[in-house]
């Protein structure tokens, strides 16, 4: 802002001179619309790269950007989690299938006989082991894929932010360069660097 007001006052000094009275009426609309560029510049038009509102927005962005950087790290821990916990439910589940197994086989060596029951009552608990461990990997896998939904949406949070910052910060660039190049010919010291430079802005 303060090259942009130190121009402007250049500009404003000219045009107060003979020699800019002197010039024809497309020159002195060159002059007046350089100085309304000078006065957005300064900070009343947000779309320049001097504007604080730029970047506000620029600042702005940087801490959505971090944001999701960060909620995507903690996402991608649970994501994680739960493909261990589902892992452990697929095997807990294929342990009490072997449980029940051996249970049912160990009831039929044994029907008929006084202790029966006992294997009996060992086959209701392996069944209702197995229905539990099903129900486990059944309640992980849906964890796993919801956990692997928030990741992804978490990456495209931090894709979209990305690449909105970069688009901003490099548009801002931008600006400052097309202004630096402009103001090296408004300050090179001949009324022709100063035409081009008006000309260029």
């Amino acid at each position: 802002q303060d090259i942009a007001k130190e121009t402007l006052q250049k500009v404003n000094d000219y045009m107060g001179t003979a020699e800019f009275k002197g010039l024809d009426a497309a020159a002195k609309k060159a002059y007046t619309d350089l100085k309304q560029t000078l006065i957005d510049a300064g900070g009343q038009t947000a779309s320049n790269p001097f504007s604080s509102q730029t970047w506000d927005e620029i600042a702005d962005l940087t801490e959505q950007y971090k944001s999701h950087v960060k909620a995507l790290a903690e996402e991608s821990e649970k994501h994680t989690a739960a493909v261990t916990d589902y892992q452990k439910a697929v095997d807990k589940e294929k342990q009490a299938r072997a449980d029940l197994e051996a249970a049912i086989k160990a009831q039929a060596s044994h029907l008929g006989k006084a202790d029966q029951g006992e294997y009996d009552k060992a086959v209701e608990e392996a069944r209702q082991n197995l229905a539990d461990a099903t129900q486990g990997v059944a309640d992980t896998f849906q964890q796993m894929q919801e956990t692997g939904e928030a990741v992804q949406q978490q990456q495209t949070d931090v894709n979209n932010t990305q690449q909105n910052l970069h688009q901003k910060t490099e548009a801002a660039a931008q600006g400052l360069n097309n202004f630096n190049t402009v103001l090296g010919q408004l300050t090179s010291g001949t009324l022709t660097g100063f035409v081009n430079g008006v000309s260029n802005v």
